[in-house]
């Protein structure tokens, strides 16, 4: 997941470098001047001379929001979330109604895992503009890094309503969105009825999504899943048929479609289904545990073993109770 909040990072930070330019025309002319060699050096993502000159430029106007903000962005940039934080700090006081910088705040706080403090910026954000998408969106990723299941997708599917086009919200509402098995703790996602509510809820809005454009892979994978848990596997195996229909190279739709599979006891299409998600992905340690359980269901005892073998080199963690059902029906210890 990391990953991705660095991807928003880089395209959200820089972008304000660029366009964020001092709005007081009156400020010292020589502030003014290193403001905008500063700018200059972050366009050239030269971070650490930006942040000199924004300091030069600070050291001639202490009440330089823009300034402040645009220095804190280059902290962040390279990676000093905690000077990022102070400057943020410092816009704040002097404009406690700027979104944009609780947002940064938040990001900074996120980079450091302080998913408390990220998640209260991130809410200011919301309260000063309800229509902030990228907020909703790293709201919902640290409610998830936090364990609160239930609100992450909330949020997730809160930035895909403001901005359909929301690529990071979708891939994370993808590996979050009613994937029960993959959870540990199911209590994590609260009761059973909570969960089916918000799993009807989501089948309902991705319904729209999907009479909007017929073609969109993702909404059906999503919806897909919603289906799954919410018993109807008929429903989900058909989604995750068009999901793939529209997007042939979508091995995490053949992956659940496989899951699904095995619920219809069709292990010969869940066979068929882990194997062509493996050919798309093989480093993917889940498909290959899925491929096990479809083996074992054919009684595919060497094959199972194999696909094991595979998922724990990957870094899976074998669910306890199938690896003693594997041992007790192949009569083998590994």
């Amino acid at each position: 997941m990391n990953s991705l909040k660095i991807l928003i990072k880089v395209c959200i930070f820089v972008c304000l470098i660029i366009f964020y330019q001092p709005s007081d025309i009156s400020a010292q002319e020589n502030a003014q001047t290193s403001f905008n060699k500063g700018t200059d050096c972050a366009k050239l993502r030269k971070f650490k001379e930006a942040i000199n000159y924004f300091t030069e430029a600070i050291a001639l106007n202490s009440s330089y929001a823009n300034a402040y903000y645009n220095r804190g962005i280059a902290y962040g940039m390279i990676n000093n979330h905690n000077q990022a934080i102070s400057d943020f700090n410092k816009v704040i006081a002097l404009d406690p109604t700027d979104a944009d910088a609780y947002y940064n705040r938040g990001f900074a706080y996120d980079s450091i895992k302080n998913h408390g403090q990220a998640i209260l910026d991130y809410s200011k954000t919301i309260e000063l503009n309800p229509s902030y998408a990228n907020a909703y969106c790293n709201r919902g990723i640290n409610y998830s890094d936090a364990g609160n299941y239930h609100q992450a997708i909330s949020d997730l599917t809160e930035a895909i309503k403001l901005n359909p086009n929301d690529t990071i919200a979708k891939r994370y509402l993808k590996f979050l969105s009613f994937d029960i098995n993959s959870i540990d703790n199911k209590d994590a996602l609260g009761n059973v009825m909570e969960r089916l509510n918000l799993a009807e809820k989501t089948i309902d809005y991705f319904s729209k999504i999907i009479k909007k454009n017929p073609r969109d892979s993702e909404a059906y994978y999503i919806r897909g899943n919603a289906y799954a848990a919410s018993g109807k596997t008929d429903d989900a195996i058909s989604d995750f048929t068009k999901a793939i229909e529209n997007n042939p190279n979508y091995p995490e739709a053949y992956n659940c479609r496989c899951k699904a599979y095995i619920l219809k006891n069709k292990y010969d299409d869940a066979v068929s289904d882990c194997n062509k998600a493996i050919s798309f992905d093989s480093n993917n340690a889940e498909f290959y545990y899925h491929q096990a359980e479809a083996y074992c269901f054919r009684n595919e005892y060497d094959k199972a073993w194999d696909s094991i073998k595979h998922a724990e080199a990957l870094g899976f963690k074998i669910p306890p109770y199938f690896l003693e059902k594997l041992k007790k029906n192949s009569g083998k210890r590994k």
